[in-house]
Formats: structure tokens, C-alpha cells, sequence
């Protein structure tokens, strides 16, 4: 949690591994290099939206619930289960490239949520969404956390989404 330029976006993206260090390492998960584990167990929601342009919302979730490892049937259970909970069943058949930022975020949720990996990161995962879809998303991350055990990171510059969301807070 922090304002604007204090470092929340360059820490998340050193943790990713889209930035380098200048010093010390970094481990997830206690794993190195593992990259099948990692692609299941690792959930990350940039700050700016990396989605196809021509690509649906459906067609995004189910590329991605494919790159998990799930099965058809598992596949189009986990689809429900994120329609229902982030209100994307009006957006399902519109390409990305057509969404609303709101939308765009909600979509980006749903893929780093997608089967509830160990270690989930969120970077300013509410910018853009209007205060009902917030809401949601806020119910949403704290059922996750019950769903299974795991460990959410997100960065914010609400001090209401953090004390609503979060158990622990660090300031930048």
C-alpha cells in the first residue's frame, strides 16, 4: 500500500521476474526454476492488462484454464465459478480489445485466480472498476483465501480495499 511512485508496481514486478535486481535473490514457493509448477501455482495479475486484442473473454479463461492443466469438465466448472463471482457473464463473447478498463480488470482477476494457485499477485487489481464490480471483487478475495490456502499480494492505493481484503499491510 503506498501512493503513486512509491514502489508497489517495481516490487510486484521483481517478485515476477519482469524486473531484475540490482542485489539479493528472490525464490516463490521455495522453487527456482520448476516452471510447470510455477505456471499452476503461480496467479499474476499485471497492472496493465496483458490480453490479446481479438481474443474473447471466454476464449482468454479457457486458454488459460488449459495452461492450469484442466480438464474439459474442470474447465467449464472454474469458468462458472468466475462468471458468478466477478460478473462476467455479460462480457463473455466480447474480445478484449472491446472491454471497458473495469472489464479488462475483471478479466485479468479471473485469470490470476484461475484454480486458486499458492501465491497470487495483484497489482492495482481495482483501477477502473466501478464501486458494485469493487465490491464484488473485494467478497471475491476473501472467499479465495477460504477456497483453499494461499497467499494473495496486492497492491493498492485504497486504504479501504486493503483493510477490507488483507490480514497483514505493508506501506511503500
Amino acid at each position: 500500500m503506498g501512493p503513486s511512485g512509491s514502489g508497489k508496481s517495481t516490487i510486484i514486478n521483481v517478485i515476477t521476474g519482469k524486473s531484475g535486481l540490482t542485489e539479493g535473490r528472490v525464490k516463490i514457493l521455495n522453487k527456482k526454476s520448476d516452471k510447470d509448477f510455477l505456471k499452476k501455482e503461480i496467479g499474476i495479475c499485471p497492472q496493465i492488462d496483458s490480453l490479446w486484442t481479438y481474443a474473447t473473454v471466454r476464449e482468454h479463461l479457457e486458454i488459460y484454464g488449459r495452461i492450469k492443466g484442466l480438464d474439459t469438465f474442470s474447465l467449464k466448472q472454474e469458468i462458472d465459478l468466475l462468471v458468478e463471482a466477478l460478473g462476467l457473464g455479460d462480457i463473455m463473447d466480447k474480445r478484449s480489445s472491446s472491454l471497458a478498463l473495469g472489464d479488462k480488470r475483471k478479466l485479468s482477476v479471473g485469470i490470476a485466480s484461475m484454480c486458486c494457485p499458492l501465491l497470487q499477485i495483484y497489482d492495482e487489481p481495482s483501477i477502473g472498476m466501478d464501486p458494485i464490480a469493487k465490491r464484488k471483487f473485494w467478497r471475491y478475495m476473501m472467499a479465495l483465501k477460504s477456497r483453499r490456502p494461499c497467499a494473495i499480494i496486492i497492491s493498492t492505493h485504497l486504504l479501504h480495499e486493503a483493510e477490507t481484503i488483507c490480514n497483514r499491510i505493508g506501506m511503500c
